[in-house]
C-alpha cells in the first residue's frame, strides 16, 4: 500500500506470536514483498520466533523468485501474498504442469476470487489458504478465515475468527 503508515508497534508485537500458533511456520517462509509493506511483518518475524529460516526474494525478481521457491521439492513454508499475486502464481504453475511445496498461503489486501481458490485446490489439494484481514495497514491483521476446505459457492462468513490478540477477542 502506497503511503500507508508502518504497522502500529503493538500489532508488530502481537501478530507474530499469534501467527506462530495459527500458521505453524516450522518450515520457514518466503518473503517476496517490500520490507516496508505491512503484510511482511507476518512472513518475516513469525518464522524467526519459531527458530525457522526466512528466504528473501530479491527486488525485481518477486514473481519468478517466488515461483522457483514454491516449485522446489522441499517445503517453502509460509507465504504471505495478495490475491493478485496468488492468481498469477497459480496460473504460471498450472501452465508449467508443476507442483507447489507451500504449506500455507496467508492471503491479504484485496478480495480473493473463487477461481483462484479452485486453481490452488487443483495444484496442491493439501495447501492451507488463510485469508487475513485488518481494516487498516497499521493493524497488520485482526481477523482470519481458513478456507482450506472451501467449496466454490458454499463459503460463508461465519468462519471468520478474531485473532486472540485483538481487543475483545
Amino acid at each position: 500500500q502506497q503511503g500507508a503508515p508502518p504497522p502500529h508497534p503493538r500489532s508488530a508485537v502481537n501478530n507474530p506470536p499469534w501467527a506462530k500458533k495459527a500458521y505453524t511456520p516450522d518450515q520457514g517462509s518466503v518473503v517476496f514483498s517490500s520490507l516496508s509493506f505491512d503484510a511482511t511483518v507476518t512472513s518475516l518475524l513469525t518464522p524467526l520466533i519459531c527458530g525457522s529460516s526466512v528466504r528473501l526474494i530479491p527486488e525485481k525478481d518477486e514473481i519468478d523468485g517466488l515461483e522457483a521457491c514454491v516449485r522446489q521439492n522441499h517445503s517453502c513454508g509460509l507465504v504471505k501474498i495478495t490475491p493478485a499475486h496468488l492468481a498469477v502464481l497459480g496460473q504460471r504453475i498450472l501452465a508449467a504442469h508443476a507442483g507447489s511445496s507451500a504449506d500455507v498461503f496467508v492471503i491479504c489486501a484485496e478480495a480473493l476470487a473463487p477461481s483462484t481458490v479452485d486453481t490452488w485446490q487443483r495444484i496442491q489439494q493439501d495447501v492451507r489458504l488463510v485469508i487475513a484481514y485488518g481494516p487498516t495497514a497499521p493493524v497488520v491483521g485482526c481477523v482470519g478465515y481458513d478456507i482450506t476446505n472451501y467449496t466454490t459457492g458454499a463459503g460463508s462468513r461465519h468462519g471468520w475468527r478474531p485473532y486472540r490478540t485483538t481487543r475483545g477477542a
